[in-house]
């Protein structure tokens, strides 16, 4: 489990996922157990803060 004392920026990475067939970009942070946790969207959807995926809806990440 993250620790919730840190920012919730850090341990994220910028990464290409599939949501419902769609491909975004977006920050996500690790949950735990292939969970991960989206954070901001490179186009600026609110739509899928907040929300959860599992590490197979993961393509692609690139570090900070």
């Amino acid at each position: 489990m993250l620790n919730p004392k840190k920012t919730h920026m850090e341990n994220s990475s910028w990464c290409v996922l599939s949501i419902d067939n769609v491909m975004i970009t977006a920050k996500i942070q690790h949950m735990g157990r292939g969970k991960y946790k989206i954070l901001a969207t490179e186009d600026g959807v609110d739509k899928y803060i907040n929300y959860v995926v599992d590490a197979s809806d993961v393509f692609s990440c690139k570090r900070e």
